[in-house]
């Protein structure tokens, strides 16, 4: 039988206390806080023996570098480290650690600089220095669209004040008669349009974050190409790699064949502890300390501790299926019951944007995602809309959620720290390197270090009791990144026939820059004869120059309409290797087609959402039984059952393109009725057809086609095609404030306030900016030049 309750002082005894730490303090003073042990024997000692610690917190915080904490020297030792926090204060005008200066040091005296360090060792924030006062343009290359999320909400809030820096999450050259130096913040699939501009561009640096991305497979290959690419192109340039957790950052000078005037640095600092727990039975859990493996040591209610702090906040890692069936809401109602309601002002107000921007309301399309988000209870994902991930981390980051449910999207360097993770999921993707890499990379979200106060900071993280003893042979591994890139392996048979083209390009450097497709891709769409089937698409597309609705592509006569599908289907399937589309495939086509057409006529996101759920669960249906029980043909309790009744119509889920391995799958079940409707699950599919299967699949061999036959026929129509599956609009204006980085959901308000648009500039109207509210100001701010 378990205890409910044992003295937990046993894990480190109080008669000892004050030897630990003299002989950890020791240690710190020759080799630095490189320790996980003795960290996490610290944040033992803290949490058991505060009275004790309290003595010696100060010391250990200045051997730990954390200069930005407000500290006071206490003795001889803490004077010589304040001498030299102020010496780095007198010369890099930032209180900066040790192991920042080092880094600083490697960036700006070295041309290539490759540094593995701990998460929460200080590289956001020094990168964001580098960005605030570098002289020349700058490159940050991420390895997701998240991350670009992230990156760019702190850079433009880092310099809302300097608008002579273009910040940017693609490459354009805009605003040039206001630019001195530009940020751009890229995926390296997105980076392939800097070579475009590179006579234009003086860049100066690239910082590439998260680099252990050249270890995945066939992303890996567009990494490693990139990267060989722009040594080649910007040699002056300075690179900077960054990874963690890795054991030889140098791999990646051998990998590039890089040699001469490079430097690297495996950085094994931390600066806040780990407290692991396995959970019992209830609100029952056993410390797990790793300096005693097999002891365990009994406590309860620390969740309920955790969540009862005013700024406290808990990350429980889940796998995608149980987010989606929720099973987590079961499996953690007791947690739930914690959490009380939001009633901070802003934090409606996030919620409040949310909700609007995915269209939810509080009956029929009822949000289970916002009806958590009122309890300050959140969840992440990767098929979450990028604009509701930049809201709930931006939710999480003022301190409002107290349980943050996430996926592997937050392994992916995205920066929220928790005081508690919960790991329930403890499949990680991979190799041995690569899940090692991953479960230290979730580990070190636990623990929030604390600028404003001289404290040490510890968290705890909970990993299921089955899993504790591969738990510690993962965090003994030192995960390593190849000494040798997949570039130069002439053997590519282990690839899919759908990305091969892409793969031999890759490595025969034959990539289209102007097209973004490869130059055999061009060929083949060029030698396919498309010409009948894209002059059948201009004609019946379009009226008087104008593309169609998505009403009269609805009206359409039937046979047209299955033959412009069938017309798309053929050019998209003559730039593969392949000769034709399986069914799965051709119905993702159908779906993003009539997606594409509301794009087109300026719909929301919200407004698709709403056209896409009156079918699945048929309008037309439910609104001839609300005329029934209006005129009292049927009675309330009837209505309720038949609307209840009402079959889900067939939607196929979202799948990049190509994929033959695709199979046919409906959103919801077959048998699925009106009252199994799910209105997240709709929002994160609608999401995945415009990101994943539009923007990311379609558009560019589609509008490679396109523009193959603009010039041979000079078909304008052909030009309007290409804006719409690029930008989703064939408006002037609106394309050129989609290209300064504005989002679509904002072009209603802000093209009113327009009055002239080019590369050079936006001048807006004064009168019209005036009547802006507050929000929609800020959001123009860093173009709107009053005084010009």
């Amino acid at each position: 039988m378990i205890k409910p309750h044992i003295h937990k002082t046993k894990i480190i005894r109080a008669k000892n206390v004050d030897k630990i730490i003299t002989d950890i303090i020791n240690k710190m003073y020759k080799e630095g806080p490189v320790s996980n042990v003795d960290l996490e024997r610290l944040a033992y000692i803290k949490l058991f023996h505060p009275n004790i610690f309290k003595l010696y917190e100060s010391k250990i915080l200045y051997l730990m570098g954390l200069f930005y904490k407000p500290l006071k020297p206490n003795s001889l030792v803490e004077m010589a480290y304040y001498a030299y926090a102020k010496d780095v204060q007198e010369n890099f005008k930032n209180s900066f650690t040790p192991l920042q200066v080092n880094m600083i040091k490697n960036i700006a005296e070295k041309k290539y600089f490759s540094f593995s360090a701990p998460t929460s060792s200080g590289k956001s924030y020094l990168f964001m220095d580098l960005i605030k006062n570098y002289s020349n343009d700058i490159v940050i290359i991420v390895p997701s669209r998240a991350l670009i999320a992230e990156y760019l909400e702190k850079t433009l809030k880092l310099l809302k004040d300097n608008k002579d820096v273009l910040v940017l999450q693609f490459v354009e050259n805009i605003n040039i008669k206001h630019t001195k130096r530009r940020v751009f913040i890229l995926t390296p699939e997105r980076a392939r349009e800097l070579f475009k501009y590179k006579n234009l561009f003086n860049i100066g640096l690239f910082l590439i974050d998260e680099a252990q991305l050249s270890e995945e497979k066939l992303r890996g290959l567009t990494f490693d190409s990139l990267i060989r690419r722009i040594n080649t192109t910007f040699p002056q340039a300075t690179k900077v790699f960054a990874h963690p957790f890795i054991k030889n950052p140098e791999a990646q000078f051998d990998k590039h064949h890089i040699a001469g005037d490079c430097a690297h640095q495996n950085y094994k600092q931390n600066s806040v502890g780990k407290i692991f727990l396995t959970p019992v039975k209830g609100d029952i859990f056993a410390y797990r300390p790793t300096f005693k493996p097999s002891s365990y040591y009994y406590t309860r209610n620390i969740i309920k501790k955790i969540l009862q702090k005013n700024d406290s906040a808990i990350l429980i890692y889940a796998s995608k299926t149980k987010i989606y069936n929720k099973k987590l809401l079961e499996e953690f109602k007791e947690y739930f019951e914690l959490c009380k309601n939001i009633t901070d002002p802003q934090a409606l107000e996030i919620i409040k944007e949310l909700q609007e921007y995915i269209g939810a309301t509080e009956d029929n399309k009822v949000s289970n995602l916002i009806k958590m988000m009122k309890k300050g209870i959140v969840i992440h994902h990767g098929s979450i809309p990028l604009k509701v991930r930049f809201l709930i981390e931006k939710f999480i980051n003022l301190g409002y959620a107290k349980i943050c449910f996430a996926t592997s999207t937050l392994l992916q360097g995205i920066n929220m720290p928790f005081d508690l993770v919960w790991i329930d999921n403890y499949r990680f993707s991979g190799d041995k390197n690569k899940r090692a890499l991953e479960l230290k990379n979730l580990i070190g979200r636990a623990g929030r270090n604390k600028s404003s106060l001289a404290c040490f900071d510890y968290g705890y993280v909970v990993i299921p009791k089955k899993n504790y003893n591969n738990f510690l042979e993962r965090m003994n591994i030192e995960s390593q990144i190849k000494n040798s890139s997949e570039l130069d392996n002439e053997d590519f048979t282990s690839y899919a026939e759908d990305v091969k083209d892409l793969v031999e390009a890759t490595r025969n450097n034959t990539f289209n820059d102007e097209l973004q497709i490869t130059e055999l891709q061009k060929e083949r769409i060029k030698n396919a004869n498309l010409d009948s089937d894209i002059k059948f698409i201009l004609d019946n597309m379009f009226i008087d120059n104008c593309i169609i609705n998505a009403s009269d592509y609805k009206n359409m006569d039937n046979n047209i309409r299955e033959q412009v599908k069938k017309s798309f289907k053929n050019i998209f399937v003559k730039h593969l290797r392949r000769n034709d589309l399986t069914e799965a495939e051709q119905s993702v086509l159908s779906v993003a087609l009539r997606i594409l057409l509301w794009r087109v006529q300026g719909r929301s996101f919200s407004q698709i959402v709403a056209f896409r759920y009156n079918y699945i669960t048929d309008d037309e249906r439910r609104n001839d039984l609300k005329r029934q029980l209006k005129e009292e043909v049927i009675s309330e309790k009837e209505y309720r059952k038949q609307i209840a009744s009402i079959k889900l119509k067939y939607s196929q889920v979202p799948t990049d393109l190509p994929n033959a391995k695709a199979f046919q799958k409906s959103l919801f079940d077959k048998n699925a009725t009106y009252k199994d409707f799910d209105y997240d699950s709709l929002v994160y599919d609608t999401y995945e057809y415009l990101d994943t299967v539009l923007s990311f699949s379609l558009s560019n061999p589609l509008s490679a086609a396109f523009q193959i036959y603009y010039d041979k026929t000079n078909d304008y129509r052909a030009l309007s095609m290409i804006n719409c599956l690029k930008y989703g609009t064939n408006d002037s204006k609106e394309i050129m404030l989609l290209r300064y980085g504005f989002e679509f959901e904002e072009l209603e308000w802000i093209v009113p306030c327009v009055s002239f648009i080019d590369d050079n500039e936006i001048i807006f109207n004064e009168e019209a900016v005036q009547k802006l509210e507050l929000e929609k100001r800020k959001i123009i701010n860093r173009y709107y030049y009053s005084n010009c």
